[in-house]
């Protein structure tokens, strides 16, 4: 880029001795202020023309890449609220069985492959109620005894 400006900034020089010879009116002013003009645009788009196109970077690849990565992060992103929202909803069912039960009990819900696979309880509950509960999680969540954590 730096050579580029240079080689503009000479040719501006050049045209501008050129100009100084050329005196400031007449049909040789106008002519040598056009020839001047056209070096100049010359000196400017050459570069330019000169390009090759497999100098220029794979801007495809880049934008793809970043468009895979926007789609990935948004998947993600996408799977954590989901699985916040079954975590909740698993919860909240829970909860309103433990309330049946007249317990109050906090529960937090692990999920494996995206389904509820444990859920660890805590709180004070009979023997009763924890057998009550613990037996509706695994007829209606499917979470076996061993997978439920009972703290409290």
């Amino acid at each position: 880029m730096g050579a580029y400006l240079e080689s503009i900034g000479a040719a501006a020089l050049i045209c501008g001795t050129v100009m100084s010879f050329a005196g400031s009116k007449g049909t040789f002013h106008g002519i040598i202020k056009l020839l001047t003009g056209i070096f100049l645009v010359i000196a400017i788009v050459q570069p330019v023309l000169d390009m090759k196109i497999s100098s220029i970077p794979n801007l495809e690849g880049l934008w793809h890449a970043e468009y895979s990565m926007a789609v990935e992060d948004g998947e993600k992103s996408a799977q954590k609220a989901m699985d916040a929202g079954i975590q909740e909803r698993t919860s909240a069912y829970i909860l309103e069985e433990a309330r049946k039960l007249d317990c109050d009990l906090t529960v937090e819900v692990m999920l494996c492959e995206h389904i509820p696979s444990g859920v660890t309880i805590k709180g004070a509950v009979s023997p009763y109620a924890k057998g009550s509960l613990s037996q509706w999680i695994v007829e209606n969540l499917n979470i076996p005894p061993e997978e439920q954590r009972w703290i409290g």
